[in-house]
């Protein structure tokens, strides 16, 4: 029970949202470094694995934050009553999730245009 309260509490949400922020704050912030800097292979390989971060903990956020009510319910062992914190955070775990797999999306993208395997007709 005690479980299924901190996941339902305001507090607690804004704690675990204040540090992926602050996580992902820090990883563009040496993003950024890397980008001013002379850029190399060593930095871009750098660069790939700081945005492999970012979107990782996006999506993994955005899960925590859209699966909550499911959590909430199994931990109770029945349907506990869906408030408004649960609507909200159903919507921008669902926004999270997406950027997260669309910074993937471009990552694989890009991968497949500048591999050698891909061959571009005249």
């Amino acid at each position: 029970m005690l479980f299924t309260k901190l996941l339902a509490n305001r507090l607690f949400l804004l704690f675990i949202s204040l540090v992926v922020t602050g996580i992902i704050g820090t990883l563009m912030v040496h993003e950024l470094e890397l980008m001013f800097s002379e850029l190399s292979h060593e930095t871009l390989a750098q660069l790939k694995e700081d945005e492999e971060g970012i979107a990782i903990l996006l999506v993994g956020f955005g899960v925590l934050l859209e699966g909550r009510h499911i959590l909430q319910n199994w931990i109770a062992g029945h349907e506990v009553e869906a408030t408004e914190t649960t609507h909200l955070c159903e919507y921008y775990g669902f926004i999270l999730l997406a950027l997260g797999l669309f910074i993937e999306i471009f990552d694989q993208i890009t991968n497949l245009i500048h591999s050698p395997l891909v061959v571009f007709l005249d």
